[in-house]
């Protein structure tokens, strides 16, 4: 009966944690999304209207307020402050569903957003990989008001940072800038890698890693983690993002905004 007891004790105890930890640990979570569609099934990468709503309600209601690159850079660099319970949501790759189904909630609820583009599929025709208009216009990014929507890099053609060499690295950070340059989008000097892979075995290759990255203009970088971030950042090149994923519960999608999937933060 007392380990009945003290086992009950420890589980609300831990409840309280968790209801609480996004505000105690003054954290702040970053959700990394992909694609959104009005109807059909929900997966990994694919979210509907209807849940990504639900879950926007839910922020609003719970009084999140979602931020900028631009505020975190400023926050990062400047220390500056951020607003009362700060979320940055993200939506990877430049879909082109961002433009047809995300922004219109984001112009209902007055939410910001940050898109991180693959440069190279920008405008890009149908080929093996990928059919005609998965990816952004460049009339869709201009549509899009800057009040809403701000853009960061997510490599030129979606390599991965771990298994490019450094040299390599560097051109596809020169690539995504030129091509951004060149069709006049505004953009943070943000970047997410893709797969959320970076060489984190390599300890050299890593710190070259940021060297180039800084030398390159990039003031900051996004890996997965799947952690809710302790404020302020410590490590502005692996500032954690946490994987929504369509075919999760709303419950999941509570309980990670608080805590990340990992739990305790880091």
């Amino acid at each position: 009966m007392v380990y009945l007891i003290l086992l009950l004790i420890c589980l609300l105890i831990c409840l309280l944690l968790i209801k609480f930890a996004g505000i105690t640990f003054n954290g702040l979570p970053v959700l990394m999304y992909h694609k959104v569609v009005e109807s059909g099934n929900a997966d990994n990468l694919t979210i509907t209207t209807r849940e990504l709503e639900r879950q926007f309600k839910y922020l609003i209601r719970k009084k999140y307020t979602p931020i900028f690159l631009s505020d975190l850079l400023g926050q990062l660099y400047d220390q500056q402050q951020l607003p009362a319970k700060p979320v940055l949501l993200t939506f990877d790759d430049g879909y082109r569903n961002n433009f047809t189904c995300l922004y219109p909630l984001l112009q209902k609820y007055g939410l910001k957003a940050n898109i991180f583009v693959v440069t190279g599929f920008i405008e890009s025709s149908a080929d093996q990989l990928y059919p005609k208009n998965e990816f952004l216009h460049l009339d869709d990014i201009r549509d899009m008001s800057n009040e809403l929507i701000q853009f960061g890099l997510h490599s030129y053609d979606h390599k991965s940072y771990n298994d490019l060499t450094i040299s390599e690295i560097e051109e596809d950070i020169r690539k995504c800038r030129k091509q951004l340059d060149m069709f006049n989008i505004p953009y943070q000097p943000c970047l997410a890698y893709t797969y959320g892979a970076f060489p984190k075995k390599d300890t050299k290759k890593l710190h070259q890693m940021y060297r180039t990255m800084q030398a390159n203009g990039i003031r900051c970088a996004f890996r997965i983690g799947n952690r809710v971030n302790k404020l302020p950042v410590k490590d502005k090149f692996l500032i954690q993002r946490i994987d929504v994923r369509g075919d999760e519960s709303f419950s999941r999608f509570k309980l990670m905004l608080m805590t990340g999937k990992k739990i305790f933060l880091k």
